[in-house]
Parts: structure tokens; sequence; C-alpha cells
């Protein structure tokens, strides 16, 4: 009995608990604070999951990368507004930070379809990727 209970723990410990995801969770705080340390990162702005944030973390994962992940649905409307004055965001939407700057709004993936390939080419023209 003790050993179907302990088979039922690690079958479950391993399907639950072991996150593949190369996207963390951040607060607005962090952001900022990652801003001003002019880091260099990759950002998903979000308010539901969604293909493109499965998409992103597969490239990542292929790649290893590492990224942030906000979701905008657990910000007020004033957090939002002075957001949007750093970064250029929509939801859902990937942005690349460079030395705590937005590299721009024109290098945003933010298609819901946007391909492994679309994003992977995006990062190597963001020099996240070496080729």
């Amino acid at each position: 009995m003790k050993r179907i209970f302990l088979c039922l723990f690690l079958v479950l410990f391993v399907l639950t608990g072991c996150s593949n995801s190369r996207l963390s969770s951040i607060t607005l705080d962090e952001l900022n604070e990652k801003l001003s340390n002019k880091e260099t990162f990759i950002i998903y702005f979000y308010q539901n999951s969604s293909e493109l944030e499965k998409t992103l973390n597969k490239v990542l994962k292929e790649n290893d990368l590492n990224g942030y992940k906000i979701d905008t649905s657990k910000i007020t409307n004033e957090e939002k507004n002075k957001l949007e004055l750093q970064i250029a965001y929509e939801d859902p939407s990937i942005a690349f930070i460079i030395k705590g700057k937005d590299s721009s709004k024109l290098s945003h993936v933010t298609s819901e379809s946007a391909t492994v390939k679309d994003i992977t080419e995006r990062l190597k023209d963001m020099n996240f990727i070496k080729e």
C-alpha cells in the first residue's frame, strides 16, 4: 500500500512539479529594476496564456535562453500607462529590451500565429541568438 502511494506521489510530482517553462513571472517593480540596471532581456506580455507563449517557450528551450513574463490583467490602468511610457507593448507581445531600453515596437512579436521560425529570426535579428 505504501508503495502505491509512493508511486502515485512520484507520478504526480513529475507531472505537476516539473515545469519546463523558460519564462519566469516578474512584477512591475522587478521589471523597473531591470530597466534601471540597463539589463538586456526578453519579456512576454499577456492577459491569458496563448499559443504565442507556448511557441516562445519552445524557441527559448531550443536555444537555451530564458525570458520573463508579466500578466497585464493583474496591473492597474495607472501602472499600464507608466509601463507604456517605457515599453510600447500589446497583449500578447514579445518585447526585446536592450541595455534597459525597448528595442522598438517594430521589433516586437505581436502575432498569435507567430511560428518558431518567426520568433527565432527575430531573436537572431536582436542578437539574442548568434548565427
